[in-house]
């Protein structure tokens, strides 16, 4: 733990921990982001699930994450570019759409929550990883502290996806997002260390698997 999470007053890290809980009503609950029609056609299982999100960790949400750190670090002032060079780098409408459900949702509730005005941006093109990054910033939430959280509940709602998924039991469940610590730090060690322009993913199946979700018999999630 470094020294300015020591030092974050109590109030704060209240705060973080509220706004990362994978039940705050923005809908989160609502998007499998892929992993529903992977299950659906046999290519994510209860045995592989690991697996998958560690990959999913390493690759697209470590992408987010990286947008969630650079608006916890921006002034305000960039945060309609970051949202366009997120979206930009989100191929498939499916989870682009789903993060800026997420990211809208996140914003109005953040704003009357706060109660003090926030940043000036277009709230329709806000990302989910853009919009708890800047709400950190405003909250003065250490940029490294914001990273993580955001991938925590990331992969937790992840997780809860897959319990209505698959074979998967609550006690499994939460031992599988307490083996995944090591890479969610990993992943935010590694942006960290990146500059923003050098931070890609490279998730063709998962994209593919995004993109036939509408096309689903049946369907629990929205994405």
């Amino acid at each position: 733990m470094n020294v300015v999470s020591l030092l974050m007053p109590r109030h704060a890290l209240l705060r973080l921990l509220q706004l990362a809980d994978s039940v705050l009503p923005i809908g989160g609950a609502a998007h499998s982001f892929g992993l529903e029609s992977l299950a659906a056609g046999g290519a994510v299982s209860a045995s592989t699930l690991e697996s998958f999100l560690r990959v999913r960790i390493a690759e697209s949400l470590a992408l987010e994450a990286a947008f969630c750190r650079a608006a916890a670090l921006d002034s305000g002032q960039g945060l309609d570019r970051l949202n366009r060079q997120l979206s930009a780098r989100m191929p498939a409408r499916e989870p682009r759409s789903a993060s800026l459900a997420l990211g809208r949702r996140f914003w109005s509730l953040f704003a009357s929550l706060y109660g003090s005005p926030l940043p000036v941006a277009d709230a329709a093109a806000m990302h989910h990883s853009v919009a708890f990054g800047s709400a950190a910033g405003l909250l003065t939430i250490d940029p490294s502290d914001a990273t993580l959280a955001w991938l925590q509940q990331a992969v937790t709602t992840a997780v809860s996806a897959a319990t209505r998924l698959l074979p998967l039991g609550q006690s499994a469940a939460q031992a599988l997002v307490w083996h995944l610590a090591g890479d969610i730090s990993a992943a935010a060690e590694r942006v960290r260390d990146t500059e923003l322009s050098e931070v890609a993913c490279f998730t063709p199946a998962l994209d593919i698997a995004c993109m036939t979700h509408p096309a689903l018999e049946t369907r629990l999630f929205i994405s």
